[in-house]
């Protein structure tokens, strides 16, 4: 055979060739831009869980945040009210005590207000009754 004669045969083969290898190529052409499409869709669903991922951790923190906060805040008033009822109770028992002494100054001064009217009935007999003290006010039953 004859180099012309390849070389027609060749000529002759080759556009037959070149559409199996084009259509051969065009096959892996087409696979690789489906599986770049599908990465590239994985990729914009990532940064979408991404995103999403990053807002609730924005919302977690701020919750966080609020919650402590609200924390601090309750813990300043208890501490206040905790302030408010020791000085509360310190007033109260101090009140009792004052009210004590009074009721046993009442007492004393009882003995002493009934010999004093004894002696005034004795030189006038017309005075009146004293009046009355509520023993429920002094917190006698």
């Amino acid at each position: 055979m004859k180099v012309a004669d390849i070389l027609t045969i060749m000529g002759a083969i080759s556009p037959i060739l070149l559409l199996v290898l084009g259509a051969l190529f065009k096959r892996k052409l087409d696979k690789a831009t489906e599986v770049k499409t599908h990465a590239e869709a994985d990729v914009q669903q990532a940064t979408a869980l991404k995103v999403d991922a990053e807002r609730e951790s924005v919302v977690l923190a701020n919750a966080k945040l609020l919650i402590a906060e609200a924390r601090a805040v309750q813990a300043e008033k208890d501490a206040i009210k905790d302030e408010r009822i020791t000085q509360l109770n310190t007033r109260v028992g101090r009140m009792e005590d004052r009210f004590n002494r009074m009721r046993a100054a009442l007492a004393t001064h009882g003995v002493w207000d009934a010999t004093a009217l004894v002696d005034l009935r004795s030189m006038k007999p017309e005075y009146p009754e004293p009046p009355h003290v509520p023993t429920d006010a002094l917190g006698e039953e």
